[in-house]
């Protein structure tokens, strides 16, 4: 089953060029990168963010010469369009008939690179989009990080164990105690469920910085308070760091 996402789920895409790339797919559809970039002139930020998402794989490139091709070449591309007069001694005249259109072509020949592996295509089309079509994040995970771990949710089944869960951060939240300390709470999300978790002070200090990876492994003790199962963090890892924002 295919799933169709709109081009106003990908960061930073003007609604000029949104209703640019429309206009010119309804004309006809994209040849290449080069004939998308003429028609549709996005700028270098956008067309990075359609390349990640893999708004353009049907070019045949991979994604990495399409990055490539892009960047190579934005200086040219950006340009205004090139457009020939038809030749002289036409009836009518010059004036009166319409202008050729030049076939795009890149810049420069750049050469054909693998494709990214399943890891960075979905890291690409998370920062792109904030969502993720090649595969889920955690299929990507590295066999070492997923050792020992259960399932967000069997949790329950574990109370008063110490166990791992690896998952993807998607929601916080940051207390102040008493004594003016910080604690967080942290919800991870896996292929099962959800696992709620603890960073008390001690634990917050140590490992704070890792629960904010784009991936994290937490560890800690299982304990129910009053039917409500959380995951005491003693340690935490960033499995994979959170990339840094996209920007041109």
């Amino acid at each position: 089953m295919a799933v169709r996402v709109g081009l106003n789920r990908v960061f930073g895409l003007a609604e000029a060029t949104g209703a640019r790339i429309v206009a010119a797919r309804g004309d006809r559809p994209f040849r290449s990168l080069a004939d998308f970039l003429d028609r549709a002139r996005p700028t270098l930020p956008e067309v990075e963010s359609l390349i990640l998402a893999g708004a353009l794989d049907a070019t045949g490139r991979s994604r990495p010469s399409l990055l490539l091709e892009a960047r190579a070449g934005a200086r040219a591309w950006s340009a205004p369009r090139a457009q020939a007069a038809a030749p002289a001694g036409v009836p009518g005249g010059r004036r009166a008939t319409p202008l050729i259109e030049i076939e795009p072509v890149a810049a420069f020949a750049t050469p054909a690179l693998p494709e990214f592996d399943l890891a960075a295509r979905v890291r690409g089309e998370a920062q792109a989009t904030g969502l993720w079509f090649s595969g889920h994040p955690l299929d990507a995970v590295p066999a070492a990080a997923r050792r020992g771990t259960v399932p967000a949710a069997a949790l329950a089944d574990h109370v008063g164990q110490r166990v791992a869960v690896v998952g993807l951060p998607c929601a916080y939240r940051r207390v102040e105690t008493k004594q003016g300390q910080r604690m967080l709470f942290m919800t991870l999300a896996d292929e099962s469920g959800l696992a709620e978790c603890v960073f008390f002070p001690d634990a917050y200090r140590a490992h704070g910085a890792a629960a904010h990876g784009e991936i994290v492994r937490a560890e800690g003790r299982v304990d129910d308070m009053l039917g409500a199962v959380t995951l005491t963090v003693e340690r935490a890892t960033a499995v994979s760091e959170r990339p840094a924002a996209h920007g041109g």
